[in-house]
């Protein structure tokens, strides 16, 4: 299960904690890609990259791509910017398996700087579109 909103508020450590160890299944791991794999044939990618290491086992566990993110840097302090460590994650991979950018993206000038670095696209959230979109047709007013 990927998310139950059932949080144990009683825990004894924080409540960041109590929501974590809820939240996510701990179990997951690397041997999952393959079980995924089987069942799909679908590309399979892994969102979240942020390190070298990880990079090299998600392309020992089989997958198609990889997204370095963050998850938008909103919960995780010190997290390093998506775009710092996109050049050596593009290194690293070696043009094995694609490789696309999520998150830090607040202008066009960004997607170039991303697409010079390697990545083969770069991914934003709808929101973010939609205000850049509303602002160009010279709508004022967002919904």
């Amino acid at each position: 299960m990927w998310l139950n909103l059932e949080v144990n508020v009683h825990s004894e450590g924080s409540g960041v904690e109590a929501f974590d160890s809820t939240t996510f299944d701990a179990s997951l791991n690397w041997k999952d890609i393959e079980w995924l794999r089987s069942v799909t044939k679908l590309p399979v990618l892994v969102k979240g990259i942020l390190k070298r290491e990880d990079a090299l086992k998600a392309i020992e566990a089989g997958v198609d791509g990889i997204v370095v993110s963050n998850h938008g840097d909103r919960q995780l302090d010190y997290s390093p910017a998506t775009i710092t460590i996109l050049e050596e994650i593009v290194h690293i991979v070696g043009g094995r398996v694609s490789v696309l950018l999520d998150g830090g993206v607040g202008r066009g000038t960004d997607v170039f700087k991303a697409l010079a670095l390697g990545s083969q696209a770069v991914l934003e959230s709808f929101s973010r579109i939609w205000t850049f979109g509303t602002h160009l047709s010279g709508c004022s007013m967002l919904i």
